[in-house]
């Protein structure tokens, strides 16, 4: 019996030896090391793919449930409202003890614009509500196909000049604003300062950019969308759904809307917080814009997640996560003061 015991615990070791050393190969690739933890999220999304057939065929409600019920933060409350005649959705989050006045930021989700707000969208609107001194509104903007380009742009513009004119009913400040998104959200939020700017609004006190997507007109300019087309999450068959259903056309691909690396000027726009990834397909385009914006006189505060893949991905990153979002969280004290 004791050899039998010894024999089952060696070979428990012996597996779990060789599951560690695997795990630890998957961390080199020809372009660094990655983190342990975000090379085997990759592995596990790599059994999963989904097919653009199958995407194409999926309805709203089974993008919304892509991604599996997850536990979500307690906020002290949260508000659902229609805003338009078609029904426009805002969420609107709110933290234990929040003075009269207070900030608010504007969240806008990510999801290669054909994704609609989904579970993981309302856990990040709760952790930013826990971890900012903020109210939060999401809006749940209307995606492609079905809806395409610019109607995702027309509802976000739309929800921040919602909140501009309801601030002090849900006891905010319009004067203090701040928008933030990751990936597609990071492109929107950019685009409605952008439009903010060119509109004479001065609303939008500063801007939170995660992996955000700058450049939909040229990405083959930037190393990075070459580097990381396959085997890092974000990959080039859902930049070429993208292409396909969200862009449909060159001449999209080149309005500022889209890509808002275009614009002619990004002066004046409001302070910028950009964060990329070291392993993104996106990593260049968010360095890119985050230099444009300095060489064009914007306060520019900028991190690169090192070893980590598209918007730090994957259910082992918690840590790091609260990480950010307090050092987020720092950054919108400064400017709300």
């Amino acid at each position: 019996m004791l050899k039998i015991i010894k024999y089952f615990s060696l070979t428990v070791i012996a597996v779990i030896l060789i599951f560690i050393v695997y795990i630890y190969s998957l961390t080199f690739t020809s372009h660094g090391r990655m983190d342990w933890r975000q090379a085997a999220f990759c592995k596990m999304v790599s059994l999963n793919r989904i097919s653009e057939d199958q995407l194409t065929k999926m309805t709203l409600e089974d993008y919304r449930n892509m991604l599996p019920k997850m536990n979500l933060e307690q906020v002290f409350s949260l508000d659902t409202l229609n805003i338009t005649s078609d029904s426009l959705p805002l969420f609107i989050y709110k933290p234990a003890n929040l003075p009269n006045n207070a900030p608010i930021v504007i969240y806008y989700h990510g999801g290669g614009w054909f994704q609609p707000f989904n579970n993981l969208s309302n856990s990040i609107a709760r952790q930013y509500t826990n971890c900012f001194k903020a109210i939060i509104v999401a809006v749940d903007y209307r995606t492609a196909p079905k809806y395409p380009f610019p109607t995702h742009v027309n509802d976000s513009y739309n929800t921040f000049k919602w909140v501009i004119e309801n601030a002090e009913k849900i006891g905010g400040n319009p004067e203090k604003i701040a928008v933030i998104g990751e990936s597609a959200g990071g492109n929107i939020a950019t685009v409605v300062c952008q439009k903010a700017k060119n509109d004479g609004f001065t609303n939008i006190k500063y801007q939170v950019l995660y992996c955000p997507s700058t450049d939909i007109g040229h990405p083959h300019i930037y190393p990075s969308n070459k580097k990381f087309e396959n085997g890092y999450l974000l990959g080039k068959a859902e930049v070429d759904f993208v292409n396909k259903y969200i862009t449909k056309t060159s001449e999209n691909g080149l309005n500022p809307e889209l890509s808002p690396m275009l614009a002619d000027s990004l002066s004046g726009l409001p302070p910028a917080f950009i964060i990329t990834a070291e392993f993104d397909l996106l990593h260049d385009e968010g360095v890119a814009y985050a230099d444009r914006l300095k060489k064009e006189g914007v306060p520019t505060k900028y991190k690169d997640l090192k070893g980590c893949i598209h918007v730090m991905a994957g259910p082992f990153m918690e840590k790091e996560t609260k990480q950010l979002n307090d050092e987020i969280a720092l950054e919108l004290d400064k400017v709300f003061k």
